[in-house]
């Protein structure tokens, strides 16, 4: 396997991709084998013009964290040479960069980037950058930052499991035939790549073996037929998202960082990502306290804990669903205002904290404030009150307002399932595509998959896989 002998000239991934403002008509519009996102599924996706001093410009993605940071890779605005950008400008709620540059636009100056990364060496990790902004706008919807417990997850998933596992968005190169930025935003969906895998395939780099424990990769080694030139990010995508979940509820796992010298989209080249979560002290501590006399804007985790996922038997009474409400912040103090209940009209469910009941469903947390990372309050929500019958679900959700904004909204409104069944709930993983294979001269293909039983209370017997070709 070939190793780069001079980084500037191997690591695609770690140089944006130099263009200006507008965008090029002709180019293809679709990423290395991915497809045209919908127009209001990631809406928190921004595009970023780069300007650095001399007149040159580059391009990246990045992403809002909420009305007031954006978060994307530190190499979009540092150079190898580690020339620093003067300023950028965002594109808002624009999926299609056509000619025309999108009107909801704002410029910054406000860049942080992370003290420990390398511009001379982008294997060397802490490849992120959070920029203060003011007039981004307010969505219903921005991503999470993936937490340690979802890294772990996809560490320990089967094969099947990791097997498209991951989406990556971005603006980014689509052939190796074709240069210049999508102008259409595009998504593709890669399969994860295990740390130990991604750290002995990238051994042998001059500086030393990657630190892999603050990233991780992504790639495709068996792409469809439709993807001509693989499945991967490119240049032009740097600073983007990798993110598990869906537009409801995505989750951001990575920032592209590096890939190969020998180009995108091979089949044997995971591409290498920076991990948030192992950033997330550096995040809540740059925000709280920005260098450089920029504005601060603390963002925090508030979160409620809670099992979103029950099941029992018909006939069965229901009870109290217990949970924790606090500050999941690692060194952030939070101010929590408010925890509502809601339920489907004509429901009398309860909402208690500390043990006692609130009323309306609603309780004031203020007094608790400023909460330290960490400090927790019990509660419960009583829905004995329901009457379900056989084959139906108990639903209720919970609402958590703060004053300061939050880097992992949706466990701020989780929604509680409670399935009542005798049945068993089937939960079938399989890749949707397999690369077939020859074997003494017998074509043949392998496929991995995993069925798991859901349910909290009913056993499934004689289960059984049916394949049909």
């Amino acid at each position: 396997m070939p190793f780069p002998s001079r980084l500037a000239n191997t690591l695609l991934l770690s140089t944006c991709l130099l263009a200006p403002a507008s965008v090029a008509a002709d180019v293809s519009s679709r990423i290395y084998g991915g497809t045209d996102a919908d127009q209001d599924d990631w809406r928190w996706m921004t595009g970023m013009n780069i300007f650095f001093p001399g007149g040159d410009g580059a391009f990246c993605g990045s992403q809002l964290l909420s009305t007031q940071w954006v978060l994307t890779a530190a190499h979009c605005l540092v150079l190898e040479s580690g020339v620093s950008a003067e300023g950028v400008e965002f594109f808002y709620d624009a999926p299609f960069l056509g000619p025309t540059p999108p009107q909801d636009r704002e410029f910054s100056e406000d860049i942080i980037t992370h003290p420990d990364y390398v511009a001379a060496d982008i294997t060397r990790g802490n490849d992120i950058a959070l920029v203060r902004v003011n007039n981004a706008p307010s969505l219903i919807i921005f991503p999470d930052l993936a937490d340690a417990d979802t890294v772990m997850q996809l560490e320990s998933l089967p094969a099947a499991r990791r097997d498209d596992a991951m989406t990556a968005l971005g603006w980014g190169e689509t052939s190796p035939v074709t240069s210049g930025i999508s102008p259409s935003l595009q998504q593709v969906t890669l399969d994860y790549i295990p740390r130990a895998f991604c750290a002995d395939f990238w051994q042998g780099l001059p500086m030393g073996p990657l630190p892999i424990d603050h990233l991780v990769c992504a790639g495709e080694s068996t792409p469809p037929p439709s993807a001509p030139f693989g499945q991967d990010t490119c240049v032009g995508d740097s600073g983007g998202p990798l993110l598990v979940g869906t537009p409801d509820a995505p989750v951001i796992v990575g920032l592209t960082s590096f890939g190969s010298d020998r180009g995108c989209g091979l089949t044997d080249v995971p591409g290498v990502y920076t991990s948030t979560a192992d950033l997330i002290t550096w995040i809540e501590t740059s925000t709280a306290n920005p260098p450089g006399g920029i504005a601060p804007a603390a963002l925090i985790d508030g979160a409620i804990l809670i099992d979103t996922y029950h099941s029992q038997s018909p006939g069965s009474s229901l009870g109290e669903v217990p949970f924790s409400v606090g500050n999941n912040s690692q060194i952030n103090p939070a101010s929590l205002l408010s925890l509502t209940l809601f339920s489907v009209p004509g429901n009398t469910f309860s909402l208690a904290l500390d043990g006692i009941t609130c009323p309306a469903g609603e309780c004031n947390l203020s007094a608790g404030n400023p909460r330290a990372p960490g400090s927790w309050s019990p509660g419960t929500v009583d829905i004995s009150s329901a009457s379900p019958g056989a084959d139906s679900t108990v639903v209720f959700g919970l609402q958590l307002i703060s004053e300061e904004e939050d880097y992992r909204s949706s466990n701020n409104r989780p929604v509680v399932q409670v399935y009542v069944t005798d049945k068993p709930d089937l939960d079938l993983q399989a890749p949707t595509f397999v690369r077939g294979f020859l074997s003494a001269n017998e074509p043949q293909a392998r496929l991995n998959v995993s069925v798991e039983n859901l349910s909290r209370h009913q056993n499934a017997e004689d289960v059984f896989v049916e394949l049909t070709l």
